[in-house]
């Protein structure tokens, strides 16, 4: 077991002799430096018991251990430290925070002051949470900070799943981990379960904490289609919705959105052990597990003005986007542009491109700029319209999708093309997110399945063209979809930068089909984000049950796509919304791949979803369809 350290002393001996050498110090220089150090050899003896430290990096507390007490029984004591001071180790310390065995966390329920009924309730179920975070994370509960979310306070998933089972037990409810997301602290926990549990009304609550229980508001009228209910709409209320009347993409195993729609209907996956030698990738380095489109230096330079040293330059994604929408366009039955027909807005989606890593500094200004990858098209045909490239990560085509609605509401375009993409170009993303756990170690994504343990990337370029349902009728357009509305919000705090909140999911949902009028009982289909993370994919299912609570079980068919193709991170919307629109016209709901056993953190008895297993038919009854 050897350490290698540079920049602060570099050494390959095993550990103890580092130790007997050098002592402790010289592991916490390298460690604060970043290097990987396997700990366990520093404990021959067995692991040691966790103490109490703060969470939170920037608490103004110091945690001193004393130099004359093992670190671990029967090891090595630790050399002595100096204070913040230079006078020594702090030794008026707490027992709790100088001691090197774990201190026992006081777990007893603390009796609370008289306070209103609705106060006692929730204070009650706070103690019985708060006591269950202390046996968890072995922490005094006089140290447990109700108002932190729960990753602050130290949980993960593994302890997260530990305190469901703890909170079960003690309120005799099912608690599932995707609670923590939609109540993402112990003081809105303790409201939420204090309901749950019957221990207080609702009512009672909403005296107690008004804010977290209240129903939303109404929300005012924001924009030009809010005042119309969208069922069995007239003529005139119908005139300005979107609609969709080209779309094209590209995807793994699947080279148009007809071959995509056969992928989905036969229920293939084109996930794999990447084996390419993809110029950017060492196929003889630890096997990498995706979904990888074919061709992507595949470019008509000529047509698209760019020399051939230019495209050799430029970002594929940006390549693949300009062939996309062109696609898009003559889909739509656009042969050329009049002058009439230049107030066409370009909206992409993209995240951050890695392809600059590999032209290391050859490439002009704009070849790898993410701006250009909506205004390049702007540019080439001469269209006068919004051309913007929007970046909000996985969400990043759904939001360019909703931008362009807006656009198209408020007259600043007569068309919008809505593009997204996904191109690992480079290594360093995907190893990015296996480094950080997010992937999934079996190499396949089992969304909605018990066996869900991680998300597998995926690539995809897709382009749609909306216009205004009153224009694309006027014209003879064919019309693919109309679109009943879009929304968007952020989550707001939740147990983690990169965590969903339920609550922020439902309050979207639930608000954008109060303001269209629309019934979710009308919906026959979902297609899901549905990544296959254990956790996630729960809280996406709630969300939606809660959404559609007065709708009978198994009513509505719920999808996701990135079983059979990755998940295609900035594109992955755009890609659920093609396979939504093919379901409308082809009359047919794909299956959910990768599915054996339904996520037991879901009471599929009474959720009004259900993963739909294999190609059904969707016939259109007295209502029309309709996909979310």
């Amino acid at each position: 077991r050897y350490i290698s350290v540079t920049g602060v002393q570099t050494c390959a001996l095993p550990i103890s002799e580092v130790l007997d050498v050098e002592g402790w110090s010289v592991l916490a220089r390298a460690w604060v430096q970043g290097a990987r150090i396997d700990w366990t050899a520093c404990y021959p003896h067995g692991h040691p018991d966790r103490i109490s430290l703060p969470t939170y990096p920037f608490t103004p507390e110091h945690y001193w251990l004393p130099a004359d007490e093992p670190v671990f029984p029967g090891g090595a004591p630790l050399p002595a430290v100096s204070s913040a001071t230079g006078q020594g180790p702090d030794l008026a310390a707490s027992a709790e925070r100088t001691a090197g065995h774990a201190v026992e966390p006081d777990v007893l329920p603390v009796t609370p002051p008289a306070v209103p009924e609705a106060d006692a309730d929730v204070n009650a179920a706070g103690t019985l949470i708060a006591s269950a975070v202390g046996r968890v994370l072995k922490l005094a509960v006089d140290r447990v900070d109700v108002d932190a979310v729960f990753r602050d306070l130290g949980f993960g998933s593994m302890t997260l799943v530990e305190l469901a089972g703890e909170l079960s037990a003690a309120f005799g409810v099912e608690v599932t981990p995707d609670a923590f997301f939609s109540h993402p602290t112990p003081r809105r926990l303790a409201v939420h379960l204090a309901v749950r549990a019957g221990r207080v009304s609702d009512q009672a609550v909403a005296q107690a904490d008004p804010v977290a229980v209240k129903p939303p508001a109404a929300e005012p009228v924001t924009d030009a289609w809010a005042s119309r209910p969208d069922a069995l709409p007239t003529a005139q209320a119908a005139s300005d919705r979107p609609c969709i009347v080209g779309m094209s993409g590209i995807f793994p195993g699947a080279s148009d959105v007809e071959s995509f729609w056969d992928q989905l209907l036969a229920g293939r996956s084109a996930v794999a052990t990447v084996t390419t030698d993809r110029p950017g990738w060492d196929a003889s380095a630890t096997p990498r597990t995706m979904a990888l489109l074919d061709d992507i230096d595949v470019f008509d330079n000529a047509f698209f003005d760019a020399s051939p040293r230019e495209a050799a330059d430029m970002d594929p994604r940006q390549r693949l986007l300009l062939q996309e929408m062109h696609r898009a366009l003559e889909d739509a039955g656009w042969t050329g542009l009049g002058a009439e027909d230049r107030r066409v807005g370009v909206f992409v989606g993209a995240e951050e491109g890695d392809y600059r890593f590999l032209v290391d500094g050859s490439a002009g200004l704009l070849s790898n700029s993410n701006a250009v990858l909506a205004s390049r098209l702007a540019y080439l045909m001469d269209l006068s319209g919004p051309a913007q490239t929007v970046n909000t990560t996985c969400s990043s085509g759904l939001v360019a999708l909703h931008d362009a609605c807006l656009s198209l509401a408020n007259g600043d375009c007569d068309t919008a093309l809505v593009a997204a993409a996904n191109v690992h170009a480079a290594t360093f993303g995907y190893d990015a997110m296996a480094s950080a756990g997010m992937l999934s170690p079996t190499g396949a994504c089992y969304a909605f399945d018990r066996r869900a343990d991680g998300m597998v990337p995926g690539e995809a370029v897709v382009a749609l063209v909306l216009r205004r349902e009153r224009d694309a009728l006027a014209d003879g357009d064919r019309i693919h979809a109309v679109l009943l509305g879009t929304g968007c919000n952020s989550d707001g705090r939740t147990n983690g930068l990169t965590a969903p909140s339920g609550e922020a999911q439902r309050a979207l949902i639930e608000g954008l089909y109060r303001r269209r009028g629309i019934d979710p009982a009308s919906i026959g289909l979902v297609v899901a984000h549905g990544t296959g993370t254990s956790l996630g994919d729960p809280v996406e299912l709630k969300a939606l049950a809660d959404v559609f609570a007065q709708v009978p079980p198994g009513s509505c068919r719920i999808v996701s796509t990135k079983p059979n193709g990755g998940h295609a991170q900035a594109a992955s919307g755009l890609v659920s919304v093609v396979a939504a629109v093919q379901s409308l016209r082809h009359e047919l709901i794909p299956p959910s791949i990768n599915i054996r056993n339904a996520s037991e953190y879901v009471d599929w008895e009474t959720c009004p979803l259900v993963v739909n297993r294999r190609p059904a038919a969707w016939s259109q009854g007295v209502a029309p369809r309709r996909a979310a």
